[in-house]
């Protein structure tokens, strides 16, 4: 008995220690992951624009900027007296924009959970969704503030990726 339990202790530490680097890993993908088409969280509009000229569409409010290149590629950034005009919110629909690690739409969302692991969560489509869009679910992965989105369709493959910043004291992100 005595060395039954010993071997199911040695197996369980066994379990743990490969599974903790597995979620270290997990954190540092997704985290290599947080920017689309050579704009990243914190970047400057000023950026954005040198990067990919003027938006087609360019809508400023008092606290927000919204920029959209042909509804594939949009961008929300928030003014802030103390920080300066910053990227909050970047999404892609295009399968040309990438995140570094070569992440797109139009491929299956397996590819990307391989190399991302498990999602924090999972939110499955309106099924009138699923038969007037082809949506199937969400899956986000969260690093603290910072969130990377995926939409996936009813087949399986991405169709919109997101990678957002959870700005403190602001209503729509609670």
């Amino acid at each position: 008995m005595k060395k039954f339990i010993l071997k199911l202790l040695l197996l369980s530490s066994l379990c743990l220690l490969l599974a903790v680097p597995a979620l270290a890993m997990n954190e540092a993908a997704v985290q290599k992951e947080m920017s689309i088409g050579s704009v990243a969280l914190g970047d400057t509009v000023a950026h954005v624009e040198a990067v990919y000229g003027k938006p087609k569409i360019y809508n400023e409010g008092p606290k927000i900027i919204y920029l959209s290149y042909n509804d594939l590629y949009e961008i929300l950034a928030v003014k802030d007296k103390a920080q300066g005009t910053y990227v909050v919110s970047v999404g892609a629909k295009a399968n040309s924009l990438m995140t570094p690690g070569g992440l797109h739409t139009d491929m299956p969302f397996s590819l990307a959970q391989s190399r991302l692991g498990t999602p924090t969560n999972v939110v499955q489509a309106d099924p009138e969704l699923v038969k007037t869009k082809n949506e199937g679910f969400t899956a986000t992965y969260v690093l603290g503030r910072r969130h990377l989105r995926f939409v996936v369709d009813h087949t399986g493959f991405i169709r919109e990726i997101w990678i957002n910043h959870r700005v403190a004291g602001d209503p729509r992100w609670n």
